[in-house]
């Protein structure tokens, strides 16, 4: 899984194709997350799906307040 991230994170570009500075922390953002549906899968009484994540869009770190 972490794998996954940091290869999500490598790509993210910005509105103009620029690559963007890679996100120091994730933990504690929204993520609005694009998912296609590739395959229902069945092997006896088992069953899942196999999904693909298409597009992710990360919310903009909270920013404190500082007063």
């Amino acid at each position: 899984m972490r794998s996954n991230v940091e290869a999500l994170e490598k790509q993210v570009t910005s509105n103009k194709g620029a690559l963007l500075e890679r996100p120091t922390e994730l933990r504690g953002r929204k993520a609005l997350v694009a998912v296609e549906v590739r395959q229902l899968w069945i092997m006896g009484q088992q069953c899942g799906l196999l999904m693909e994540v298409k597009d992710v869009k990360l919310q903009d770190a909270a920013q404190e307040c500082p007063l």
